[in-house]
């Protein structure tokens, strides 16, 4: 959940900022943040909406409505699981983002895939410290 690890995590994020950090009484957190990406030749800033679970190893995110956003979508979870052996934990990651820009298929697939390989190369470093 550190600006820091999600910088660090991705090729493209330069900056994110967080404008929004409540946690509620049932403990689910309501955090808020604005990024800045740049991808090829194009800046991208949107805001996130984050509902953190934390007890229940789980968070979602989707834009802020409520914000000004350059993409037309981004919707996600991560959550944990116990892993096939003791202290292994089997981490989910699901995301669907529609930029609203045409993009051709062969670079948003590459773009994903080089990204993806990266952050879970970072997740399980961070992890295994």
């Amino acid at each position: 959940l550190s600006n820091e690890h999600i910088i660090d995590s991705s090729k493209a994020v330069r900056e994110v900022v967080t404008y929004h950090d409540v946690t509620d009484s049932s403990g689910a957190r309501d955090l808020r943040l604005a990024f800045l990406m740049k991808v090829g030749w194009s800046e991208i800033r949107f805001h996130s909406h984050r509902t953190v679970r934390q007890a229940e190893g789980y968070m979602t995110w989707q834009l802020d409505s409520d914000k000004t956003n350059d993409i037309e979508s981004s919707k996600g979870s991560y959550s944990t699981w116990p892993g096939s052996a003791a202290g292994r934990t089997r981490f989910l990651y699901e995301a669907r983002i529609e930029t609203g820009k045409k993009i051709p298929e062969w670079l948003e697939e590459e773009l994903t895939e080089s990204s993806l390989k990266k952050f879970l190369v970072y997740v399980k470093k961070i992890a295994e410290r």
